[in-house]
């Protein structure tokens, strides 16, 4: 009995010290409206938040006088205005500045990027292979062998799941016997237990309950239950989990999970499936940078007429390339240290006849 109670307690432990990311940052915005509130007034939260916009915008200005005008044309980061001067939005103020301070953080970050991305220029461009769209059993291919982590990136849209689909499905034909672990943005945090198929996730993988069965792939959801109930709203992000403050307490939880499910299941292939702008090497809290061992494939949806200056604005190797290279086909690199400058290993780039099944 001492002993399932040692189990239970250390259990209980574990789950909180490391599946509480959100409370931590619910806490930390909660703490600074509070003390703009001790040192400005009853507005202060609201007042600060102004501050804070100045502040970015400044930043920005400031920066866009340097060179990297590419860069500026396409990557602004956008304020995150204060929502009301009464003190029941001081928690959305509190995100807000939260928020607006990470962006000028970060604009080093995105500074040191552009500059290695213009240094390396022709390095880059040199150690570039544009390939044929292919089949999914040559994007698998691509995959180095023995990697055990593999991060698929995308843009949330009906169709390019089937995309995924079939590199998982190609995957599996390769490698029947190794354990396939799929864990995603689109479902709630069940570690250290599987969720069964079929079940009620997220509308968007809704897909997969019987095709993840049907191929014997276990899967698991990434995001904290608090997150999950959080229905803060940041003015210009929306849901609170979508500013930039979010994004990083929601992925440093993720890189957590992956991290404990190696550990539990260190010989099986890890997938883990999310938006592209959670797993891109190129952002500053992305999920996939810890792991050295990570490859990346980016899914690229294309527009119906290539116009391109519309479409890829927030893709930063081909607002580096002027879209040179914004065409359907696969791009892969000659070396992994090419691959972390340029935000991934394989990129998947698909016209719209491509995502039907």
């Amino acid at each position: 009995m001492g002993k399932i109670c040692l189990l239970l307690f250390c259990f209980v432990f574990y789950a909180s010290a490391y599946g509480q990311q959100w409370q931590r940052a619910v806490q930390k915005a909660q703490r600074t409206a509070r003390e703009a509130t001790r040192s400005v007034g009853r507005e202060g939260a609201y007042q600060k938040g102004l501050q804070e916009a100045a502040r970015l915008d400044a930043v920005q200005k400031a920066l866009a006088k340097r060179r990297h005008e590419w860069f500026y044309k396409y990557f602004r980061s956008k304020a995150e205005c204060p929502r009301e001067k009464s003190p029941a939005y001081a928690l959305s103020n509190g995100w807000a500045i939260q928020s607006n301070r990470l962006a000028i953080s970060q604009r080093i970050w995105w500074e040191r990027r552009a500059r290695e991305l213009e240094t390396h220029r022709q390095e880059l461009l040199s150690g570039l292979r544009m390939l044929p769209l292919g089949t999914a059993r040559e994007w698998v291919e691509l995959i180095p062998p023995g990697c055990s982590l593999i991060f698929l990136g995308e843009y949330h849209g009906k169709n390019i799941r089937h995309r995924v689909a079939d590199l998982l499905a190609e995957y599996r034909r390769q490698h029947p016997h190794k354990q396939m672990i799929l864990l995603t943005e689109f479902l709630p945090d069940s570690y250290p237990a599987f969720r069964q198929a079929p079940g009620q996730p997220h509308w968007y993988l809704r897909y997969f309950q019987e095709f993840l069965e049907s191929q014997n792939i276990q899967f698991s959801g990434l995001e904290e239950i608090d997150f999950l109930k959080d229905h803060t709203f940041v003015p210009v992000a929306g849901p609170a989990g979508n500013s930039l403050a979010g994004l990083q307490a929601r992925n440093a939880h993720w890189v957590q999970r992956i991290k404990d499910w190696q550990a539990k299941y260190p010989e099986a292939v890890i997938f883990v499936y999310t938006g592209g702008g959670h797993v891109g090497y190129e952002y500053p809290s992305s999920v996939s940078r810890p792991f050295k061992e990570a490859f990346v494939f980016s899914f690229i949806p294309l527009p119906p007429r290539h116009a391109p200056e519309l479409f890829y604005s927030d893709e930063i190797f081909h607002s580096f390339t002027r879209g040179q290279f914004f065409r359907q086909g696969v791009i892969a690199w000659s070396s992994r240290r090419l691959a972390r400058l340029a935000g991934f290993d394989a990129q998947i780039l698909l016209r719209p006849e491509h995502l039907e099944r």
